[in-house]
């Protein structure tokens, strides 16, 4: 019986031991892999395809706005975080799904989002007021002039952020017309839920797009490091 009893407990160290030992291997190995990662000069992959989009191969340097200001939304996070080592938070296992991981994602999906709607604005034949073509202006020298060496390592320019900016508007009036027209609150979580980026009608249109995502090269995007850090 004794015997039995630590034969029982031999094994439950046993357990433990492994537990251990793999949860330190796969940190090891996120690590590994972040600081590959951070190899990747992104400036030298601007033509790299990242996603398809009915037929259309779309380069990394058209999605760099959102890649940008995806990292400044997480980065908030990251210091509240750890002040100290906002990275910490980039290698975080959440759902066993990186932070970094789901924030390449969401980026990508946003332009995505952008793109597609402000498409459907086009056919509908929605158009810009002269006031608000030079609104965007303004906001694309203002975003472009506060810019950090970092972000302007990435071989951003102000053309770029102006047909992000614009690509917005013309996909955020599309949706507020139909959001109208199908008697829709305007409300910016209702909106959000049926028109964002985790609504069944944008999954829809990506089917209806025929969105392809280059996970191998999407991969590649250091999330955490191209803006920030």
């Amino acid at each position: 019986m004794k015997a039995f009893k630590k034969s029982a407990e031999k094994n439950k160290i046993f357990l433990v031991l492994i537990i251990v030992v793999g949860v330190i291997l796969l940190l090891l190995l996120s690590s590994i892999l972040f600081k590959d990662a951070r190899r990747f000069v992104y400036s030298n992959n601007l033509d790299m395809t990242v996603v398809e989009i009915a037929g259309n191969d779309i380069p990394l340097k058209n999605i760099t706005y959102y890649i940008m200001i995806e990292e400044e939304s997480v980065d908030e996070s990251a210091r509240a975080y750890n002040s100290e080592n906002p990275l910490e938070y980039w290698n975080v296992n959440v759902s066993n799904r990186f932070v970094s991981s789901k924030a390449r994602e969401v980026a990508l999906d946003f332009f995505i989002h952008d793109y597609i709607f402000s498409i459907l604005a086009a056919e509908d034949g929605i158009e810009l007021t002269e006031d608000e073509e030079k609104d965007l202006g303004t906001k694309a020298d203002t975003i472009f002039e506060g810019l950090t060496e970092k972000q302007l390592s990435t071989g951003i320019t102000r053309e770029d952020i102006i047909v992000a900016v614009t690509m917005k508007t013309y996909a955020d009036k599309y949706i507020l017309k139909e959001a109208k027209a199908n008697n829709v609150k305007m409300d910016e979580e209702i909106l959000s839920a049926y028109y964002g980026i985790n609504s069944t009608i944008f999954k829809k249109l990506k089917k209806d797009y025929n969105v392809k995502v280059n996970d191998r090269n999407l991969k590649k995007i250091p999330m955490g490091h191209v803006t920030i850090n």
